[in-house]
């Protein structure tokens, strides 16, 4: 019988604590501890999962987690544990841990080594308690958790990039109600523009030799107000960016900074760490290069707007001279005039509005495009795992012909219903009966 190459548990000891002086020889196959109630088989079995790191995951069952972990406080107290294994590699580690403490690996000589044993690299291994049999049985998550060991290294990769789509999507949706909430403030000043339009028309020189060229008058002044502000506008928006970038380029610095402080750089490692902030205040400094390159740029720009700008008043200046000439001479009432000139000032805002909804509305469909591609690479990552979980089912149904393993995607409804029903609250329905159905 050819014997494939596998890892071994090959001895748990313990020092301290309620099993202190156990010393646990394992033999290559089946063990199996046999005691009373309370005599420390399932803790023995759990200081193996806590000193190997294999601790259930805190962010997907916390609930466990806890409980795992205080067991293992509770019962190793101040004792330590140490397992020795050898991988099917042939390779030999022991990995030692307090109640309090991360796993240390030793290598075959004792000497510590930066690995870790939750990885299949080196070693893999699956511990389950009782409870998590059961659970397994009747759980349909719980039977994709085990699928997913087949194929570990793949299916963290996926969730890992799952788990910063989801962020991504997160910053998304902030992102677009922000710009929903400006769209929607824009449209209630747009709203206006129709009822101005045509109030203007009931205020417009319709006949006449100079009704034309009064009409025309009218309009440029009204566009005269929209043009004035652009300047500023734009000084405004170049302000918030400048500021915007200053308070990132701080942010990053006193965050990472914080990090090195001269407590850590005196320390057994300090001159790794004093190597890595040099590199770091390299980047620091040709960054803080770069913005400043752009303030100066910046600064280029505000001198131009205010030259532009004053070009732009001396014109409008005359414009209006010329303006108030042709409303003088004009057989328009001085009242009519006044009450058309407050409609235009009215209709160029009411217009500012339609062209920042326009602007708003073309930034949300930009965000709804990065949008929909993040979703699109979201669904592209889940066909991936469910292909991978079908592969691995079809291979256990093939292997192990007494059992059948089958993968339906997308059946797990269970939080969709629970959307449904929190939706419903106040609604006067049942609301479970409703989002089951």
């Amino acid at each position: 019988m050819k014997i494939v190459p596998h890892h071994v548990v090959l001895r748990l000891a313990v020092t301290g604590g309620f099993l202190a002086g156990a010393h646990l020889e394992f033999a290559d196959g089946l063990n199996c501890l046999i005691g009373g109630r309370g005599a420390g088989k399932t803790t023995a079995l759990e200081f193996l999962r806590f000193g190997l790191g294999l601790m259930p995951d805190p962010k997907t069952n916390a609930q466990r987690h806890r409980g795992i972990d205080a067991l293992v406080k509770s019962n190793l107290g101040g004792g330590r544990l140490e397992i020795e294994l050898r991988t099917k590699t042939d390779m030999r580690y022991t990995a030692t841990r307090g109640a309090q403490e991360a796993v240390q690996v030793l290598n075959e000589v004792g000497t510590p080594v930066a690995i870790s044993l939750d990885r299949d690299q080196i070693f893999s291994a699956d511990v389950f308690s009782q409870n998590e049999i059961e659970e397994i049985a009747s759980s349909p998550k719980a039977q994709l958790e085990l699928l997913d060991r087949f194929q570990e290294q793949e299916t963290k990769a996926i969730e890992r990039e799952l788990e910063q789509l989801q962020r991504e999507l997160g910053q998304s949706t902030a992102d677009l109600r922000h710009v929903d909430q400006e769209v929607d403030d824009a449209r209630v000043k747009a709203s206006e523009l129709p009822v101005l339009q045509e109030k203007l028309k009931g205020l417009a020189e319709l006949a006449g030799p100079d009704a034309a060229r009064i009409n025309t008058a009218h309009s440029a002044k009204g566009q005269r107000a929209r043009e004035e502000k652009v300047p500023e506008l734009i000084r405004l928006a170049t302000e918030k960016l400048l500021r915007e970038m200053a308070a990132t380029q701080a942010s990053f610095r006193t965050g990472v900074e914080a990090q090195l402080d001269s407590q850590i750089l005196k320390g057994a490692n300090g001159e790794l760490l004093s190597a890595l902030r040099a590199e770091l205040g390299s980047f620091i400094e040709e960054h803080a290069k770069a913005v400043e390159s752009i303030e100066k740029k910046a600064q280029t720009l505000q001198d131009r707007i205010q030259i532009h700008a004053a070009a732009l008043a001396e014109r409008h200046a005359l414009q209006e001279a010329e303006y108030r000439t042709i409303v003088a001479a004009s057989a328009e009432q001085g009242e009519r005039a006044a009450e058309r000139q407050a409609l235009q000032a009215s209709l160029t805002n009411a217009e500012s509005a339609a062209k920042e909804q326009q602007g708003k509305e073309k930034q949300r469909a930009e965000l709804l495009k990065a949008r929909g591609a993040l979703l699109k690479r979201g669904s592209e990552l889940r066909d991936q795992r469910f292909a991978l979980r079908k592969k691995i089912a079809e291979r256990l149904s093939s292997e192990f012909p007494s059992i059948r393993v089958t993968v339906e995607q997308s059946a797990d409804l269970e939080e969709y219903q629970q959307l449904v029903t929190d939706a419903l609250k106040g609604a006067g329905v049942k609301q479970g009966a409703v989002a089951e159905r």
